[in-house]
């Protein structure tokens, strides 16, 4: 991303509604699930506007999208409060709101809950799903792995009705995708990660008990949800230990700022990108007819 307003030299502007009705309209198109395109339109839009890409990687995804079969991913190891998802090679565009609920309903009950996604394309969306977790005021830490082997580490820490996410750079993760499945390894560095980088006092990470999942091998995506006390609050000492470390920081009333600039703004894109994704989301459009012109009536 050029700039914190997209590339430096657009051709197109989105208004600030079209960002997330621009990748929902090829979710339609692409034929993936109904229930899934409210929640993955704004994982796209969360990710576009904070990181950039999201639009692109649509771009680049929507015909495969068009060869999957939806079904539910398999379970290959449960417990009350963990879980193993297998989805067999298919892309994230429906997974993350799933995905998340069930997180929710691990933490609200446990306190803690993980998830450990194998074998699934796309794992990136998966991160954006923090984002509804956190408006209900639970706490992730997100360790995906792209299909080129990138690795990226997220914690989301919610409470008060506020959220802070702090993002490692790309291939910076620190903790490796290998022993993530060990969840004790994680709530460990979580523990270190609120220290150094929050700098919020309390055992908030101490909810993320230890456990390892039996069975759990390389996955491309590990989710743990957690409950923490006290309010979040995105100080500029907070902004400052994160950026001494590497770490990005975007708060939830940063982004509901952003949110109102795009909306004044609009959003740019380069045209070529624009005219792709158009294109394809006009197929789910019926042609007009005489029939279909009865039918709208």
């Amino acid at each position: 991303m050029a700039s914190e307003f997209g590339p430096a030299s657009p051709a197109v502007r989105l208004s600030g509604k079209e960002v997330s009705g621009l990748a929902a309209r090829v979710l339609v198109a692409a034929l993936v699930p109904p229930g899934a395109t409210g929640g993955t339109s704004e994982a796209c839009e969360f990710l576009e506007l904070t990181e950039g890409g999201a639009l692109s990687r649509l771009d680049a995804d929507k015909e495969a999208l068009l060869q999957v079969e939806w079904t539910t991913p398999a379970v290959t190891a449960e417990a009350a409060d963990a879980a193993i998802l297998d989805f067999g090679g298919r892309p994230a565009h429906h997974a993350g709101p799933a995905v998340a609920d069930w997180l929710a309903a691990m933490a609200i009950e446990h306190g803690c809950g993980a998830v450990v996604v194998e074998n699934i394309a796309s794992a990136e969306l998966l991160a954006a799903g923090a984002q509804l977790l956190a408006r209900q005021g639970i706490s992730s830490a997100t360790l995906t792995q792209a299909e080129d082997g990138a690795v990226r580490f997220r914690l989301v820490l919610a409470g008060g009705g506020e959220w802070v996410q702090l993002r490692w750079p790309e291939g910076k993760a620190p903790i490796a995708m290998d022993v993530a499945t060990n969840l004790d390894a994680l709530r460990a560095h979580a523990e270190t990660v609120v220290a150094l980088a929050a700098g919020i006092a309390g055992g908030q990470a101490a909810a993320l008990a230890a456990r390892d999942i039996p069975g759990a091998t390389t996955g491309r995506a590990v989710i743990v949800a957690f409950l923490h006390e006290g309010a979040v609050e995105a100080d500029a000492s907070m902004a400052e230990a994160a950026s001494q470390a590497g770490v990005a920081v975007m708060s939830s009333a940063r982004y509901a700022q952003l949110k109102s600039d795009v909306l004044a703004r609009g959003w740019p894109m380069d045209r070529p990108l624009w005219e792709r994704l158009m294109a394809f989301a006009d197929r789910s459009l019926i042609p007009t007819s005489e029939r279909s012109r009865q039918g709208a009536g």
